[in-house]
């Protein structure tokens, strides 16, 4: 990402998701953790604005306002893969694995947001 912010990429279950790594003075133990989370992949024959394309240029965005302050802030930003909802069911998408994920992590006390389908 663009001022050296790093964005690793965290693969689950043949899925990559992208986790913004913010540096550690911008989280403050004493606040919970506001987990904003938002699919990149799109379906197939999508309109791309309309399937989240949106979302994500607007996380990015302030990604970089975030990364920018002196202060904490407590966000964690996701980009998930996988998310089109397919034959396979729920338990087939990217989220659901990262769920499993952030339990065996004891990530239960999150304030957790996500976004989807922000467009016209």
């Amino acid at each position: 990402m663009e001022y050296g912010i790093e964005a690793p990429v965290i693969s689950i279950s043949g899925k990559n998701h992208i986790y913004v790594k913010f540096p550690l003075y911008q989280y403050e133990p004493m606040f919970n953790i506001k987990t904003v989370i938002a699919h990149y992949d799109r379906a197939p024959n999508s309109m791309g604005a309309n399937d989240n394309s949106m979302v994500v240029y607007c996380m990015l965005e302030w990604a970089t306002r975030l990364f920018k302050m002196q202060t904490f802030h407590n966000i964690r930003l996701i980009f998930t893969d996988g998310e089109e909802l397919s034959e396979k069911g729920v338990s087939s998408q990217g989220s659901y694995d990262l769920a499993l994920l952030f339990k065996k992590l004891n990530i239960v006390n999150d304030d957790i947001f996500i976004f989807d389908s922000m467009g016209r």
